[in-house]
């Protein structure tokens, strides 16, 4: 798979023991200022793509808190040597990491057959304009299809 730059993937201990588990998911130094943290419950097989924040930059990190999803990122910043790049990336609550998401990549997902938990922060407040929406087959049905 091609990469996108400044697109990282933060991989996460989990800390098991006896009474359950522990994992320590990111700590403030590690990132930007974070405005809001949201979380999501998402039913099995969903595509909720693509979307992008076309007015204020913005910002994501996403952390699979239960289930999986197949992430699609596209590269839109015209001034980025990945600028076009398509990059997809498989995030599960089994194999816990931390996704950051720059302004100005295009994102979305797949859910798979038992749907996803999906805690992320954000850069800036929910504001609904500046919520910009691109079909989910706007690069292609195939790049659903796990590989």
């Amino acid at each position: 798979e091609p990469f996108i730059n400044d697109v990282t993937l933060f991989p996460l201990r989990i800390n098991r023991h006896l009474e359950g588990s522990f994992t320590e998911i990111f700590h403030h130094s590690d990132f930007y200022a974070i405005a809001q943290l949201s979380a999501s419950v998402i039913n099995p097989g969903v595509i909720n793509a693509f979307h992008i924040h076309p007015k204020r930059s913005q910002a994501e990190i996403w952390y699979v808190m239960k289930g999986e999803m197949l992430v699609c990122l596209i590269d839109l910043r015209r001034q980025s040597p990945t600028y076009d790049t398509i990059q997809r990336i498989y995030l599960s609550a089994e194999a816990p990491c931390l996704l950051y998401i720059p302004d100005g990549v295009a994102h979305g997902y797949k859910t798979g057959v038992n749907g996803a938990t999906l805690l992320y922060a954000t850069s800036s407040s929910f504001d609904g304009t500046n919520e910009g929406r691109i079909s989910w087959d706007a690069f292609g049905e195939e790049i659903w299809k796990r590989s």
